[in-house]
C-alpha cells in the first residue's frame, strides 16, 4: 500500500490515530535511502518526526568535490545543530571521477570525525588523503578523535599519497578496542598499496575482511560490456600483501565476478585471473593467523544464460593452458588453513551492480548470448561448480552453498 515516494494514505490519517512506534520504525528503514520520502515522514507527527530524523541523519555522506557537502561545510552544519550528533552512526567520504578534485586534507576530515563520538561505520570512496600542513608527523601526535564505537571501515579507490599510511595510523591510534570489519573494494590500480599500509596499521584489531577483487585486475564496466578493449586491464598488479602476521582475523570473504554480459571465453579469462589473486593472497597467509570461515561471493551481472555452464566447465577443465591450475586449488587452501570450520559460496544475482553501480551503465549492455535459462538453473550451474572445486571440503560437510 506503502510506495516509496507516495506517502499520502499515511500522510492523511485521522488526528485521532496514533501509528505504533516499531510500524513507524519499519516503515523508516524501509526508506533509508530515499531521503524525500523520510522528509515527508517528518512532517505527519511528533513521533514520524522524531523517527524519520534519526533515520534521516543516520548515514552521512560527505562528496570533497561538492563544496556544500565538503568536510569544512558538514562540520559547519553539525556544530550548528549539535542535536544531529547523536542520530550519526555512518560516515562516508565519497570523491568524483576527477582526480583533481578529491584531495581531503587530514586537518578537515579529523576535524568532523572529532564531532562523531557515535561512529560506527567509516567508508573512504575515490579520495587522496593528504596533510595539507605539510608535518603529518605534527599531525599524528596533536590531533585528538574520539571514535571509539567505530566496527566497520571500508576502502575504495584511494589514492597513495606520501602520508596515507600516516593518516591510518591517526585512525588506528584513536579508534578504540571492538574488533573491526574491513571492507577492501578494488576500483583503482594503487589500491593495492594504499590498503597494505591500511591492514599494516590495522592488523590485530581486524577480526573478519572482505577482499573484493572484482576491480583488482582492470576497469570494471568491461564486466558491462560485451568485448574486451585495449587498456581495460591494469599492468601486473601487486597483491601479494594479504593477511598481516599477529592478525586476529576469523573470517575472509572474497567477492568475484560471476557470469556477465561478455562473451564466455573473455568472462572466463576475467574469472580465473581473480581467483588466481584469490589464491595469492591466501597462500601469503602468515601461519600464525587462524582463520575459520571463508566465503566467496560470485557477483553475477546480466542475462542467466547457459553459457555460463560452459564458462565454469572451462575454469575446471582448461587450467593446463593458463598460469593457474585450480586442479589444486583445494588441496593447497587446505594444507594453508588447517582450521578451517567453513567454506561458503555465495550466488548474488546483480551483486556487481550493488558493488559498483557508479561505475556500470544503468541496464546491461545487449549481447548477442543464446541460450537464456532461469534463475535457478545458472545458480545449479555454480552449485556444481563448487562442489566440483572443493570435493573434499564438501565430502568433510563444511562447504555450504547457497543463493543471496
Amino acid at each position: 500500500m506503502l510506495g516509496r515516494t507516495n506517502f499520502d494514505v499515511v500522510a492523511n490519517l485521522p488526528p485521532a490515530i496514533e501509528v505504533p512506534g516499531d510500524i513507524i520504525e519499519l516503515i523508516t528503514d524501509h526508506l533509508v535511502d530515499n531521503h524525500l520520502s523520510l522528509s515527508s515522514c517528518a512532517l505527519i507527527s511528533h513521533s514520524w518526526h522524531y523517527i524519520a530524523r534519526r533515520r534521516f541523519f543516520r548515514a552521512v555522506v560527505c562528496r570533497p568535490d561538492r563544496p556544500h557537502l565538503s568536510p569544512l561545510s558538514l562540520v559547519a552544519f553539525i556544530s550548528s545543530n549539535p542535536d544531529l550528533v547523536s542520530y550519526i552512526r555512518s560516515l562516508k567520504v565519497i570523491g568524483g571521477f576527477s582526480v583533481s578534485m578529491n584531495d581531503v586534507s587530514w586537518e578537515d576530515t579529523a576535524a568532523l570525525l572529532s564531532l562523531l563520538p557515535n561512529l560506527r561505520s567509516l567508508s573512504f570512496e575515490r579520495v587522496s588523503l593528504i596533510a595539507a600542513a605539510g608535518d603529518h608527523e605534527m599531525l599524528l601526535s596533536e590531533t585528538q578523535l574520539s571514535f571509539t564505537e567505530i566496527s566497520t571501515i571500508t576502502l575504495s579507490a584511494i589514492f597513495h599519497t606520501g602520508t596515507t599510511g600516516s593518516f591510518w595510523r591517526l585512525l588506528r591510534s584513536h579508534r578504540g578496542p571492538r574488533p573491526l570489519t574491513v571492507h577492501l573494494k578494488y576500483a583503482h590500480p594503487e589500491d593495492c598499496q594504499s590498503f597494505r599500509g591500511f591492514l599494516d596499521a590495522f592488523g590485530p584489531d581486524v577480526r573478519c575482511v572482505s577482499y573484493n577483487l572484482i576491480g583488482s585486475l582492470g576497469r570494471v564496466g568491461v564486466l558491462a560490456s560485451n568485448t574486451i578493449a585495449d587498456g581495460d586491464f591494469y599492468d601486473r598488479v601487486d597483491l601479494a600483501f594479504g593477511v598481516p602476521s599477529r592478525a586476529a582475523i576469523d573470517e575472509v570473504v572474497f567477492i568475484i565476478s560471476g557470469s556477465g554480459t561478455l562473451d564466455p571465453d573473455s568472462q572466463f579469462l576475467v574469472l580465473m585471473a581473480q581467483l588466481a589473486a584469490l589464491a595469492e593472497i591466501l597462500e601469503l597467509i602468515p601461519t600464525d593467523v587462524h582463520i575459520h570461515n571463508i566465503t566467496l561471493r560470485f557477483q553475477r551481472y546480466g542475462p542467466h544464460t547457459n553459457e555460463t555452464e560452459r564458462m565454469v566447465e572451462g575454469l575446471l577443465s582448461r587450467g593446463s593452458w593458463v598460469s593457474f591450475d585450480l586442479t589444486d586449488f583445494e588441496q593447497r587452501l587446505m594444507e594453508r588453513l588447517a582450521k578451517l570450520e567453513a567454506l561458503m559460496c555465495i550466488l548474488c544475482d546483480d551483486g556487481l551492480m550493488e558493488e559498483y553501480r557508479d561505475y556500470l551503465p544503468a541496464f546491461p549492455t545487449e549481447t548477442g548470448h543464446s541460450g537464456l535459462v532461469d534463475r535457478q538453473a545458472e545458480y545449479d550451474f555454480y552449485a556444481s561448480f563448487a562442489r566440483r572445486l572443493f570435493p573434499q571440503s564438501h565430502a568433510k560437510g563444511i562447504l555450504r552453498i547457497q543463493r543471496a
